[in-house]
C-alpha cells in the first residue's frame, strides 16, 4: 500500500508514518496481519524531495528500494501499474 492506506489498513490515523522508521513499522504490522511480503510505496513521504523510497519487508529484513523522485503531475496510477507489473510476474512462476 501506499502511506495513507498503510495507515487505513493499520488502524492509525493519517499522518501516522512521517518517517522513515514509521514506514519500516508500518510494513513490520501489516506483516504480522499474514503478509507473506510488504511493500508500503513511499511516494506521499515529503521528508525528502529528490528521491522516493520504497520499503519492502519479507519477515525477517528490510529492504530499502530507492529512486530518484521525478517531478510530474503526471502519477496518478503508478500504484496500481506496480501491483499490476507483481501480479503478472507472480502468474508468471516468479517467486
Amino acid at each position: 500500500p501506499n502511506i495513507p492506506e498503510a495507515e487505513t489498513l493499520l488502524g492509525w490515523p493519517r499522518g501516522e508514518i512521517r518517517t522513515r522508521s514509521d514506514q519500516i513499522r508500518a510494513a513490520k504490522e501489516l506483516h504480522k496481519l499474514g503478509l507473506k511480503w510488504v511493500l508500503v510505496k513511499g511516494g506521499h513521504m515529503e521528508t525528502d524531495a529528490s528521491k522516493c523510497v520504497d520499503v519492502l519487508y519479507d519477515g525477517s529484513h528490510v529492504h530499502e528500494l530507492e529512486s530518484k523522485r521525478i517531478v510530474t503531475r503526471n502519477t496518478h496510477g503508478t500504484g496500481c501499474t506496480l501491483a499490476s507489473a507483481i501480479a503478472c510476474g507472480l502468474a508468471g512462476g516468479l517467486e
